[in-house]
């Protein structure tokens, strides 16, 4: 799958599901391990579960291979690695606290 058709379904996902404060980093040139990172905010447990689910969904049917999804145990911050792709997906709280907005901050971009 093209990596802008990735990321373009994985946005619409987060936003059908009411993720918010979506944000798209390019991170290819600083990182390498993946090309692009978006970060959403999900209400609660329920709601970053029911993103990180669409999301996945989304992406599989499309098929595109998910290496793996952690924290859904817990919630608070769920990581889905689909390779080119890794989303996060974090409660308010959790967001807050890692900052990691402000940590690919010079590699934001406006979402497709």
């Amino acid at each position: 799958m093209e990596k802008a058709e990735l990321v373009r379904l994985a946005v619409q996902a987060i936003e059908d599901k009411k993720g918010e404060d979506l944000a798209v980093f390019s991170v290819a040139a600083k990182l390498g391990y993946t090309d692009t990172i978006l970060l959403a905010t999900g209400n609660n447990q329920r709601h970053v579960d029911a993103i990180v689910e669409e999301v996945r969904g989304r992406l599989i049917q499309a098929k595109q291979e998910i290496l793996g999804v952690e924290g859904r145990e817990q919630g608070e911050w769920v990581l889905l690695d689909a390779g080119d792709l890794i989303v996060h997906v974090m409660q308010p709280a959790a967001r807050d606290y890692y900052l990691l907005d402000q940590a690919w901050a010079d590699c934001k971009i406006e979402p497709k």
